[in-house]
């Protein structure tokens, strides 16, 4: 039985470290937090049940199906009813069946050359089944050329880009045009299914999480600040606790944090971890976010799970989850709460400022489509997410196939996951966490 290390509880290295325990290793994870979950985490308060990052699962995931199915999670859950909300001015919202890509052609803001210029869209959708992937990214290579997403209006319309093509990736990831991929917006098209099958653990997202921590051995407030091979062939951890500073050794370690905080935790990440790798690593970029969290004494939205602001808009929104739609008990009796979720710009900009000035900021902002007096709001929170989601840009694809065929270094030690290998959702996440486990397994 090996002794294995993996640093950062979130569910990517959560579900290394549950795959390496059941294969018969002694695993620890270390968590610089409180809590486990990272981007997945839910919070409570007085009544209120919120998910700060991660806001549902698609009824297509695979791995966390499975997982939840291992965890007696399976049943414990809620469909969420299927309606998406848009902004289509101050005020003005068009509500659609998600997941349905014939919705748009009823969208107020497509005229007869846009909704032409969709069925070109579904037909690359369709021409490319094989090649889009969710679960497969290396598909993707043979697409992925370095178009991005300003490739359709001349392909298409403007209309059909900022209204509908955009939202589904640039506005919900908080990417900018030029950062998305011109195939990103063929994967939600590519099965012309009437509806996606969205659902949400009973409790929130944080509950997957949190089963897993009491399934494998977790020290919280456990800031790790080195990990490097000895000349003993052993990895050694050095770790800032909350009483002192001490080193452990391992056999192997994974490292499950964004690429920039890991690549600080690595003294030589080329010898580690190879060129390839380490090169990808140092081109992974990230949006920021300072989510807001807002309670209201009446819900102000009744339909619709989530809510996006196309960028057409210029508005510093980017989208809400409406969490009180998304099981019982998330919200007091006719009460409401939005996770408020800021464009990357504003929230890069003004992530100095203090929360109260940014609480006010974003109040205004949801007001703007959702009128409602303060006096009405129950409370506020901020949560702030400095690595808030992956950006998955042009030539990202055909990057992570590089990095991940090239030949590791001889006898390593030392591995890395995390969504930003696989993509910006918890399946992908907790597919990488398995990936890397994998690779641990393949390593003795």
């Amino acid at each position: 039985m090996s002794k294995i290390a993996v640093i950062g509880a979130g569910i990517s290295g959560l579900g290394a470290a549950y795959h390496l325990q059941k294969k018969g290793h002694c695993v620890t994870v270390f968590e610089q937090s409180n809590s486990v979950g990272g981007r997945m985490h839910t919070s409570r308060k007085a009544g209120y049940v919120w998910d700060n990052g991660a806001q549902f699962m698609v009824d297509s995931y695979r791995y966390m199906k499975e997982l939840m199915k291992e965890l007696g999670m399976s049943e414990d859950v809620t469909y969420v009813n299927p309606i998406q909300a848009m902004a289509i001015g101050n005020q003005q919202i068009y509500r659609f069946q998600s997941g349905n890509p014939f919705s748009f052609f009823r969208h107020p803001k497509l005229n007869a050359r846009a909704k032409i210029a969709a069925v070109k869209v579904l037909y690359n959708a369709y021409k490319y089944r094989n090649e889009i992937d969710f679960h497969d990214s290396s598909r993707l290579c043979s697409l992925d050329d370095g178009r991005d997403l300003s490739w359709w209006r001349s392909e298409a319309t403007d209309a059909l880009v900022d209204w509908v093509l955009s939202v589904p990736t640039s506005t919900l990831f908080f990417w900018n045009e030029q950062d998305t991929s011109w195939h990103a917006p063929l994967l939600s098209l590519r099965d012309a299914r009437s509806t996606w099958s969205i659902y949400t653990p009973n409790g929130g997202m944080g509950r997957v999480p949190e089963a897993l921590s009491r399934l494998v051995s977790v020290q919280l407030g456990a800031s790790v600040t080195a990990v490097e091979s000895t000349d003993i062939s052993s990895i050694r951890v050095s770790i800032e606790g909350k009483e002192a500073h001490t080193c452990e050794y391992f056999d192997r370690a994974i490292i499950s944090v964004p690429a920039p905080a890991a690549l600080r935790m690595i003294a030589n990440p080329e010898l580690e971890l190879g060129k390839e790798r380490t090169d990808f690593l140092k081109n992974t970029r990230y949006t920021t976010n300072v989510t807001t969290i807002i309670g209201y004494e009446k819900a102000p939205e009744q339909q619709a799970y989530g809510f996006a602001v196309p960028s057409v808009l210029n508005s510093d929104l980017a989208a809400i989850g409406w969490d009180h739609l998304k099981g019982p008990n998330r919200a007091p009796s006719g009460q409401g709460i939005a996770v408020a979720m800021p464009t990357h710009s504003y929230s890069q900009a003004n992530w100095s400022k203090a929360d109260q000035e940014i609480e006010n900021d974003v109040k205004r902002m949801v007001g703007q489509f959702y009128p409602i007096q303060d006096t009405r709001l129950m409370f506020t929170h901020i949560q702030r997410w400095r690595h808030a989601m992956p950006i998955q840009y042009p030539g990202w694809a055909r990057s992570r196939d590089k990095a991940l065929k090239a030949i590791r270094p001889e006898n390593p030690k030392l591995f890395v996951c995390g969504d930003y290998w696989a993509g910006p959702t918890t399946e992908h996440a907790l597919y990488s966490g398995y990936q890397a486990a994998e690779e641990v397994l393949d390593s003795f």
